[in-house]
């Protein structure tokens, strides 16, 4: 019959009163604690898994019950269609794609037009917007500009003029 009384260290006693103030183990696992509780944890899934099982063919039951056509498999003829395949694109159309793409990028980048005509915002080539930048200089802040031959205080960048509105 087990006792519940403390057995003796072999254990050097500094050695274990240092390994009890660091918050270490003193003493070994209670085996029979451990695997009783191993035993009801593996009873409680397989419990669960009854319970599952039961739950879910009682809903079958009961399903069929109300409405005993619902069993029936493959007997519209959708079920033997096989899905549509997916849409590839073949190589010569990616190539054209791509080629049109570029087009109407470098058409953007090349051509003046309107972005927001509502609100007056257009698009310029950007070959002449970075002339416009060369001449005038880079705006200090949205709406305003440098004044010419200034130091621009945020970047240290020198401006040779303002921008024109």
């Amino acid at each position: 019959m087990a006792t519940h009384e403390e057995r003796e260290s072999p254990e050097d006693p500094v050695e274990l009163e240092r390994s009890i103030r660091l918050g270490y183990e003193h003493r070994d696992v209670n085996f029979k604690t451990t695997g009783n509780s191993g035993i009801l944890l593996t009873l409680a899934v397989f419990g669960f898994c009854i319970m599952a099982f039961g739950m879910f063919w009682a809903i079958d039951f009961f399903e069929f019950k109300q409405n005993p056509t619902s069993r029936s498999e493959n007997t519209s003829p959708a079920r033997n269609e096989l899905p549509p395949g997916p849409l590839l694109q073949s190589n010569i159309t990616t190539k054209r794609d791509i080629a049109d793409l570029r087009k109407a990028e470098q058409k953007q980048l090349t051509t003046y037009g309107f972005v927001d005509p509502g609100k007056g915002i257009i698009r310029v080539p950007v070959s002449r917007a970075m002339d416009h930048i060369a001449e005038e200089g880079v705006p200090t802040t949205i709406g305003e500009s440098a004044p010419s031959g200034t130091l621009d205080q945020g970047s240290g960048a020198s401006t040779t003029g303002g921008v024109s509105r």
